[in-house]
């Protein structure tokens, strides 16, 4: 090989190199989105279990299996309330099991402090009560029975 193609070659593995780390970039950034996807998809079945819940007030558990929860993120009776209407901030309780990865506050707020995957219970019942005509638990990882 000649003097000039010697420098072509160190050329194309420069070049080389920044396709590679452009190419891993975009995986990433791929990766990332699919991951915010999932939490948003979770977070929308975690809001629809509960509408269902609160729609057929006999009782019933109602399942939401393997959602995905962000470390950081926190949920209130107040955001379950505010997310159907006709029920009160007060007649919503939440639950959790007792893990490291919960951080629950007077049966009204639960936070993850790790990224988290479980399953969610629902259960809504008539109450002879004036401010709560019926009241609903959300128990996060932990089953009734």
């Amino acid at each position: 090989m000649n003097q000039r193609g010697q420098e072509g070659a160190g050329f194309r593995l420069i070049v080389e190199i920044v396709l590679v780390v452009f190419i891993l970039v975009i995986i990433f950034a791929v990766i990332s989105q699919v991951e915010n996807i999932q939490y948003t998809v979770s977070e929308q079945s975690l809001y629809r279990g509960f509408q269902n819940s609160v729609n057929s007030p006999d009782g019933s558990t109602i399942v939401a299996k393997n959602l995905i929860f962000a470390k950081g993120s926190t949920y209130s009776n107040r955001a379950f309330a505010s997310s159907v209407t006709g029920i009160d901030f007060k007649c919503v309780e939440l639950d959790s099991l007792d893990s490291t990865a919960f951080k629950k506050y007077e049966n009204s707020v639960v936070e993850f402090t790790t990224q988290y995957q479980t399953t969610v219970f629902y259960k809504c019942f008539s109450d002879d009560d004036d401010d709560c005509p019926y009241k609903c638990i959300v128990s996060f990882g932990k089953d009734f029975s």
